[in-house]
Formats: structure tokens, C-alpha cells, sequence
């Protein structure tokens, strides 16, 4: 009997033991130089599973099954994490999805100035509490179905300054929350049909600084709740009849410093909410009569830095705010 009691006993011992080394072998992030002098976090506590924010610096490569991504396990109450790759000495070529699956109540991730070629399937997995995601400066150019989905608080997705090419279809899938989308300064010359059909909540969408060349009825199909457009600085020459039927909402719609020499009279068709209308900076020569028919509220109208002589009264008769001491209309070259 004595014997089995000591047995027992250390068995017991040396499980703790065990569990305790275990434990212990897990790489520690806050306020250290870790794994191999290849990332640096610095947090708002040391302690284990106490820290809330954490902001950690790539200074040498990492692979996905490094050591270090375990010790996120020891930070399970995480809620900002920001990484940011120094690109001199070091970099990050892929989404560390493991490492974010040990941080389940995070709820803002940022990813800097890394290296990163695609974002695959579900890259940002069962991280129900994340409101705010931003990919800055990755270099991203392909995104995979459902890259970003089944996020179901997300509420700001940033993919600015990467070398995005094309949106697919359901790339963004099951973000019933988001409201923020901004794909600036990326190399987007062509988007779907449909893209961003399950966007319903979507409210501001910046493109600008891009490459698109051609947008249709169907491009911004499912935006019913968008106020607000930015497409400064792309490739569009034209725009066709009905093209921003899907954004029934719109407030402010910016087309400025555009190639567009054409706009079919009933491009602005269904915008009786548009306030803001910026096509300075085109190639216009001319303005099919009540292009404006469907755009009864605008309140500001740049037209300047064109290639318009004048305006035919048929053109601006559907402007009722014209009327209004606050109507503002920029029409002349600088």
C-alpha cells in the first residue's frame, strides 16, 4: 500500500514536472530578445498571460514552425498585436495564422512593412473578436478565396501600399460588419463582378491610386450602404450607363485625375443621395444632356482641369441645389 502511495507521488511529481517544463520552453515575448535574435515585442506587461498590447519587430527571418510563434500561447489574453518587419535585415513572408490562433480575444491585428506574396485560405481563422485588421506595406499581390473571411466583427480591413493586382470574387467573404475598406496605392487594374457583393455594411470604399481601367453596373453591386467612393488616380477613360447603380447611397463620389473623355447620360442614374461629384482633372471635352437627371442633390460639382469649353443648359437643369447660397461648382482650368 505505502509503495503504490509512492509511486503515485511521483508519478505525480513528474508530471508537473513535465507540464512545468513544458511550460517553461516557450519562447517568452514581452520586453526580450528571443528566438535566436530574430523578433523583439514590446508590451504593456511582463508577465505571463497578463499582457493586453503587444508590438513586435522581425530583425531576422522566421519560419511558420519557428519556436518563437509558440510563446503567443502564453499570452492568451491579447487583444492588439502589431508586427513589423525591419526590412534591411529581416523579413516576414507569410501570415503567422498559428501564432494568432494562440491570441483568441484579439480584437486589432497590424502587419508592417513585411514581405508577404499571397494571403491564403482563411489566413485569419476563428478570431471572432477582431474589429480592426490592417496589411500595410506587405507586398502582397495575390489574394486567395476567402483570404479574409468569417470575421464576424470586423469592422476595418486596411490593405494599403501592396502590389495588389486583381479582386476576385469572394476573396472577402462573411464580414457582415465591415464598414472600412481602403485598397490604396496598390496595382489593381481589374475587379470582378460582384466582388464585393456580401459588403452590405460597407460605408467608405478607397481605391484610389490604382489601375482600374473599366468598371461596370456590376462592379459595385451589393454596396447599399456606401456613402462614400474614392477612385482618384486610376485608368478609367469611360463611364457607362448605370455603372454605380449598387451604391443606391452614395454621398461623396470622387473620380478626380482619371483618362475619362466619355460619361453616358445616365452614368449617375439612381444617386439621389450624392452630394459631392469630383471629375476634375479628366479628359472631358463634353457632358451628354441631363447626365445629372439621376444626381438631383449635388451640392458640389468639380469639373475643373478639363478639356470643356462650356456647359449647355440641358447639362446642368437637373441641379435643382443650384439655387442654394452653399451650391459650389469648380469649372475652369488653374
Amino acid at each position: 500500500m505505502m509503495i503504490n502511495s509512492l509511486l503515485g507521488l511521483l508519478f505525480g511529481v513528474m508530471s508537473v514536472t513535465v507540464w512545468s517544463q513544458g511550460v517553461a520552453s516557450l519562447a517568452v515575448l514581452c520586453n526580450t530578445l528571443i528566438a535566436n535574435h530574430s523578433m523583439f515585442c514590446n508590451c504593456d506587461l511582463d508577465g505571463v498571460d497578463e499582457a493586453t498590447w503587444m508590438s513586435c519587430f522581425i530583425i531576422n527571418s522566421l519560419k511558420p514552425d519557428d519556436e518563437v510563434w509558440k510563446g503567443f500561447a502564453r499570452q492568451s489574453k491579447l487583444t492588439s498585436l502589431t508586427i513589423t518587419s525591419q526590412l534591411s535585415s529581416g523579413s516576414l513572408n507569410f501570415v503567422p495564422t498559428e501564432a494568432l490562433l494562440r491570441t483568441p480575444q484579439l480584437e486589432e491585428v497590424s502587419i508592417k512593412q513585411c514581405s508577404i506574396p499571397e494571403l491564403l485560405t482563411n489566413s485569419f481563422v476563428n478570431l471572432e473578436y477582431l474589429g480592426r485588421l490592417s496589411l500595410e506595406n506587405d507586398e502582397i499581390r495575390y489574394l486567395h478565396k476567402h483570404a479574409i473571411s468569417h470575421l464576424p466583427r470586423i469592422t476595418s480591413l486596411v490593405l494599403s501600399d501592396n502590389c495588389i493586382e486583381e479582386l476576385r470574387a469572394e476573396t472577402l467573404f462573411d464580414l457582415p460588419r465591415l464598414t472600412f475598406l481602403v485598397l490604396d496605392r496598390n496595382n489593381i487594374s481589374w475587379i470582378d463582378d460582384n466582388f464585393f457583393l456580401h459588403l452590405s455594411n460597407l460605408t467608405e470604399l478607397e481605391l484610389w491610386n490604382n489601375k482600374i481601367q473599366h468598371i461596370t453596373p456590376y462592379t459595385f453591386n451589393g454596396l447599399k450602404s456606401l456613402r462614400r467612393l474614392d477612385l482618384y488616380k486610376n485608368h478609367l477613360t469611360k463611364l457607362d450607363n448605370y455603372v454605380f447603380i449598387g451604391t443606391p447611397r452614395l454621398h461623396e463620389l470622387d473620380l478626380k485625375e482619371n483618362r475619362i473623355s466619355e460619361i453616358a447620360s445616365n452614368a449617375f442614374h439612381g444617386l439621389s443621395f450624392l452630394m459631392s461629384l469630383h471629375l476634375n482633372r479628366n479628359h472631358l471635352r463634353t457632358l451628354p444632356a441631363h447626365v445629372f437627371r439621376g444626381s438631383p442633390n449635388v451640392m458640389m460639382l468639380e469639373l475643373s482641369n478639363n478639356k470643356l469649353e462650356s456647359i449647355q443648359r440641358n447639362v446642368i437643369e437637373d441641379l435643382p441645389r443650384m439655387i442654394n447660397d452653399n451650391f459650389i461648382m469648380y469649372f475652369r482650368s488653374m
